[in-house]
């Protein structure tokens, strides 16, 4: 397990068969750094295990009253903190504890994705005095990194309905990989609106500059068109990998 991010003494980790994003989301606690969504590599509906370590001591369901599907809640007792976790069926029921790695339950498809979303669980760690609203989340803190390597879009492509996956030479940012001529880039260019930049602060891409700093390593995009072959796409969903089995997604208009 890889520790990806901490907040008030609460570790949150990762395998390396993951890969995970601070930014590539349109939520504002995600644009806030408050957030951080796990992806299994197989982009499936799987079994997946516990980013934290704690006691189980919130589970729900939630209805959405325009569609009435479903939404669990899972929140977990880190000591220092509550963390709250989305998007996943817990096995585990109030009061059980489960370790990082552990298995914690099972995907979903949840009524917030986007048609091109890929599974994985959103985490928020909170205050334990308020751990449901939608705001209030903590800021998540980042191991700082060095780049090294090259980044290069290879000419390797994988089919997958509403996106297209392009594999990467990733550039490296201590245990982070990733897509950047600097550095690495994390956000969805530019339907997104706003990324993160993780061992730079110059957001270049294949050459180009897409975007202009607006704080501690935040990068707001540029409303540019993006091309793949010829064709037009919505944008570029840029993620942090955990090994050097990295792509960009573009997602088809």
């Amino acid at each position: 397990m890889i520790r990806i991010a901490h907040a008030s003494n609460v570790e949150i980790f990762a395998r390396e068969d993951s890969f995970i994003t601070f930014m590539n989301s349109p939520f504002l606690s995600h644009r806030e750094l408050k957030a951080v969504d796990i992806f299994p590599s197989s982009r499936n509906f799987e079994e997946m295990y516990s980013p934290v370590s704690g006691k189980i001591v919130y589970h729900r369901i939630h209805r959405m009253r325009k569609n009435d599907l479903e939404e669990h809640v899972t929140v977990v007792d880190c000591g220092g903190a509550f963390v709250k976790m989305l998007h996943i069926k817990p096995y585990l029921e109030e009061g059980e504890h489960v370790d990082a790695g552990e298995t914690l339950g099972i995907l979903y498809r949840s009524p917030y994705f986007r048609p091109w979303s890929d599974p994985h669980i959103h985490l928020e760690v909170r205050k334990k005095n308020d751990y449901l609203r939608a705001r209030g989340g903590i800021v998540l803190e980042i191991d700082e990194c060095e780049p090294s390597g090259r980044f290069i879009p290879l000419d390797e492509y994988v089919e997958r309905g509403t996106y297209l996956l392009r594999r990467i030479e990733p550039i490296r940012c201590g245990k982070f990989y990733g897509a950047g001529d600097r550095g690495i880039i994390d956000g969805g260019y530019p339907h997104y609106g706003y990324g993160l930049l993780l061992g730079t602060e110059e957001p270049i891409l294949m050459g180009e500059r897409i975007g202009e700093l607006v704080g501690d390593r935040i990068v707001k995009f540029r409303n540019n068109d993006i091309y793949l072959k010829g064709r037009r796409m919505r944008g570029m969903g840029l993620s942090i990998y955990l090994s050097r089995d990295a792509y960009i997604k573009y997602i088809y208009p």
